[in-house]
């Protein structure tokens, strides 16, 4: 190949007598030997260990610079030819050509690899995400670690790209780069990459790039995870660790201030928020983990970082959470009859506040009186009968229109969600009025600016103006418990019943009135209806 060409016009030709050493060890040294002629010895603390003849190659550790010093001594036994490769020759035009260093990266993994990661040795111990693991965790950690190797001007890892490994600098320097420009310097001992091999953020935001020959030590994701099986508690105590590192991030915002800037809670003193704030805790999920289940105790969350995603019955996506927004005020207040079929998990990776119901209630008792009666009138305003429910789906006009049968209600009740609100909360928003349909099932709520009322027991129902382009909003006029069906719930439920059924119900969903609201186009949208509702649209933008 090219590159050997261009090495070999710079080796050195040296001629070794009988008993003469080539390198002794411990000594310091750079340069590798190719045998073109003769046989010599390889002792190792004065034990022979090997013989070798005409086309070995040796010192590969010393010319690639992972070890200066040489770990054996060669002795001519009869006269050899030995071509000499210097490091500097070597490194010069392994830079020319990446597949070459590329090969010569894995020829130098190869050779550490016979020198094993001891407890001893690893540096992962010594870092703060494993600062307090148990001692026999870090054992069989150190048994999957692995050695790579990067020259200089090498990156680690690149910005913009997937990884899943961590990184720990066991010799060299790196630097640390944003958009091409050096931001920060790693030396030997320093380790990166906690969010990637928790998979918490695998795509790179920063570039690490040798500035020195490196040697590192890696921990990848799946070793990780597969370690986690035998070590459940150590996954906790790890994702706790980086939780409570990124809740640092965003120190500028207390608990108490997170927790009273929710509606159910901005009445409460500071007394109470502060007690509250003593119970929570920080927790991380990555994409697809679950953060509410029905089967564990009731939760309030709140999400500071990330996005999750409500779903219902079967896996069924009801609607998005997203940063500041919260979830399972009505499970803590023990209000939530429907919470069983619920549950919330990450679509991006999520940090969050926690709260138990246990501690809930707990820190409601040990705050101040005027909160605690606060929440006390509250949730006795929004108690109501668990038959309420199902009376509410029966005398909805959609419900009527698709011709269920009581146990067919039952379960589509199953398929929806409820919520609670506080006076001048929104509780349907405009973009969400053509998707959704509403029930009051405690309390009294209002529609638009006309003041029109939707007593307890009422479906919210199209209120539409004449000349409004857009239905108005839905807050709650008291406090307010509201049963809630998603377009996507109704869909789902009526996919789930059997064939004949379903086709009876799909023909229904067809023609529901307008005013009554999702109106299922189902898999077979009327396109002419669709081309009349821009006609109307338009005429009513140029009048």
């Amino acid at each position: 190949s090219k590159f050997i060409q261009c090495i070999s016009q710079h080796v050195e030709d040296k001629i070794y007598l009988p008993e003469e050493n080539l390198c002794t060890e411990g000594e310091t040294g750079d340069a590798m030997f190719i045998v073109m002629l003769g046989t010599l010895r390889c002792f190792m603390n004065g034990v022979q260990v090997s013989e070798m003849g005409q086309g070995s190659v040796l010192g590969e550790v010393a010319v690639l610079g992972l070890s200066d010093v040489r770990t054996a001594t060669l002795r001519a036994v009869t006269v050899c030819l030995v071509q000499v490769l210097r490091r500097p020759i070597f490194m010069k035009y392994l830079a020319e050509f990446p597949r070459e260093m590329v090969h010569f990266q894995e020829v130098g993994a190869a050779r550490l690899e016979k020198n094993p990661i001891t407890d001893e040795s690893n540096l992962f111990i010594r870092q703060v995400l494993f600062a307090n693991s148990d001692r026999e965790f870090l054992n069989k950690l150190s048994g999957t670690l692995h050695r790579k190797f990067f020259f200089v001007g090498q990156k680690i890892i690149k910005e913009g790209t997937e990884c899943n490994e961590m990184y720990a600098i066991a010799q060299g320097q790196a630097v640390v780069e944003k958009g091409g420009i050096v931001v920060g310097d790693l030396e030997a001992g320093c380790a990166f990459g906690e969010m990637a091999v928790l998979g918490v953020q695998t795509t790179q935001v920063l570039s690490v790039r040798a500035s020195a020959l490196c040697d590192m030590q890696v921990l990848s994701r799946w070793d990780l995870d597969h370690l986690f099986i035998d070590y459940p508690a150590e996954r906790q105590r790890l994702f706790h660790t980086v939780a409570a590192m990124m809740r640092e991030d965003l120190a500028e915002v207390t608990d108490n201030e997170i927790l009273g800037e929710l509606p159910l809670f901005e009445d409460l003193g500071e007394e109470t928020l502060e007690a509250m704030s003593r119970q929570t805790t920080v927790k991380l999920a990555r994409v697809g983990e679950l953060i509410f289940e029905p089967e564990a105790e009731p939760t309030l969350f709140v999400i500071l970082q990330g996005s999750a995603r409500v779903e219902v019955t079967g896996g069924v996506a009801l609607r998005d959470l997203a940063e500041g927004d919260s979830f399972g005020e009505i499970a803590v207040l023990g209000l939530g009859d429907l919470m069983t079929n619920l549950t919330v998990r990450a679509i991006t990776s999520c940090l969050y506040l926690e709260i138990r119901s246990s501690s809930f209630l707990q820190a409601i008792r040990d705050g101040d009186d005027q909160s605690r009666q606060h929440l006390d009138r509250f949730s006795r305003q929004l108690r109501t009968p668990i038959t309420l429910r199902e009376k509410a789906l029966e005398r909805s006009p959609l419900v009527q229109h698709l011709r269920l049968k009581p146990d067919r209600i039952a379960g589509l009740l199953q398929m929806c969600e409820e919520a609670v609100f506080q006076p001048g909360q929104v509780v349907l928003p405009p973009q969400l009025r053509a998707q959704v349909q509403a029930f009051v099932l405690a309390g009294q709520a209002v529609i638009g600016d006309e003041a029109r009322i939707v007593e307890q027991g009422a479906v919210i129902r199209e209120a539409r103006s004449s000349g409004q382009l857009v239905a108005p909003a839905v807050r709650a006029m008291t406090p307010c418990k509201v049963l809630f069906l998603h377009r996507k719930a109704l869909e789902a439920f009526v996919e789930s019943c059997p064939l004949a059924e379903r086709e009876h119900l799909k023909d229904r969903l067809r023609t529901v009135p307008k005013e009554e609201g999702l109106r299922a186009d189902m898999k077979t949208p009327d396109r002419s209806n669709l081309h009349h509702r821009c006609e109307r649209l338009a005429a009513q933008c140029l009048h």
